[in-house]
């Protein structure tokens, strides 16, 4: 018995997978959009676009089809399209788009699998005049049959929109495929997942904040401070970043425009002797003593080695917020491998004392 039910079960799998053969195939090619029409990477104000890719099933000639797509209405709008190789030589072509502001599918599992007739059986759409959302339904339709290859391209704009806006994906929703024949003969269309594209705009380009920390040349990779962004107001840690080798880091949709953050630069305890042997060279040391002891008479600075703020609070390796010979005797004892500038038994406090040292950073889109 259990020998054949397990013959039941095996010849009912082979039909499940051989009846997706049987129908016409829409796939929507590429599901993360990383360049524009032209190549370049993705800006605001830029052109990008996805792909149809049709398969034709034996049997079920396919002229034209009726689609649904989901976007954004504030940040990517449709543009036009344009029909591909699978409309043989001298086939007429033609599509028309309606579009529905406001609407958008209320996604499930039941319509959102890979057959196009289940997903347009299982649809159910909601609106709000302030969703951001739209549908459009698009009718392409051809002369002839279709052959395996591109249906078309569907161009999108990437609208101008403030920094650190919340972009989502382009939706592929259903696909109806109909025949040329008397009547127009519907058909089932596998739409392969993913049935979404994401469209990737460089960073630079929907950041709210592009900023660099300024990394000595000696500390690679693993040894970057992280970022910390905190709310002003609430004092709760809105983003966490680790800058890039080159010390750089954007922020976009984790912070909020118009918002006020203290900015705090945090390492693991545990690297902080790794970075002060990197960090701190004989070079460091000879910049601060021709610092010090080229002083004005009245104790001033005169600047030549040392030309800004932040340079003094870095040289200030003793933490008791002034530049003086106490500094400069740590680094040289840090430079030539005698002594540590942090306290004896408290090896962390000279780094979380100057790291903790907050900026305040507003952020306007």
């Amino acid at each position: 018995m259990m020998k054949k039910l397990l013959f039941f079960v095996t010849l009912f799998t082979i039909f499940v997978k051989h009846s997706y053969g049987q129908n016409p195939e829409l796939k929507l090619s590429p599901n993360v959009i990383t360049t524009n029409i032209s190549g370049g990477s993705i800006k605001k104000g830029d052109t990008v676009q996805v792909s149809l890719i049709y398969k034709a099933a034996a049997g079920k000639p396919v002229r034209s089809f009726y689609l649904d797509f989901q976007h954004q209405i504030t940040a990517i709008n449709m543009l036009d399209l344009t029909f591909g190789n699978a409309v043989p030589q001298g086939g007429q072509t033609s599509y028309q788009n309606t579009y529905y502001p406001g609407y958008f599918l209320n996604r499930t599992p039941q319509n959102s699998t890979e057959s196009s007739q289940q997903n347009s059986n299982n649809l159910s759409y909601g609106y709000s005049q302030t969703s951001g959302r739209a549908i459009n339904r698009i009718w392409a339709v051809s002369s002839v049959d279709l052959v395996d290859g591109l249906f078309c391209n569907i161009r999108f704009k990437v609208e101008q929109v403030a920094a650190g806006f919340a972009y989502d994906s382009i939706y592929y929703n259903f696909a109806q495929a109909y025949s040329g024949n008397y009547g127009g003969t519907y058909y089932d269309t596998k739409m392969p997942k993913p049935n979404s594209a994401w469209v990737g705009l460089t960073p630079v380009a929907n950041a709210l904040v592009n900023g660099e920390i300024k990394l000595n040349n000696n500390l690679t990779t693993g040894y970057q401070p992280q970022v910390l962004f905190i709310d002003s107001a609430t004092n709760i840690v809105k983003a966490t970043v680790t800058p890039a080798a080159n010390g750089t880091f954007t922020l976009g949709s984790e912070l909020t425009p118009n918002t006020a953050y203290k900015i705090l630069l945090n390492v693991k305890s545990d690297s902080i002797p790794a970075i002060l042997n990197r960090a701190i060279t004989v070079s460091d040391y000879t910049a601060a003593a021709t610092e010090f002891v080229k002083q004005n008479l009245n104790g001033t600075f005169s600047n030549s080695n040392i030309a800004s703020g932040i340079g003094f609070l870095a040289a200030d390796v003793n933490d008791n917020r002034v530049f003086d010979g106490g500094d400069v005797t740590a680094l040289f004892a840090q430079a030539v491998g005698a002594d540590t500038p942090s306290k004896p038994n408290s090896p962390t406090r000279r780094n979380n004392a100057s790291l903790n040292r907050s900026s305040r950073l507003y952020c306007n889109a």
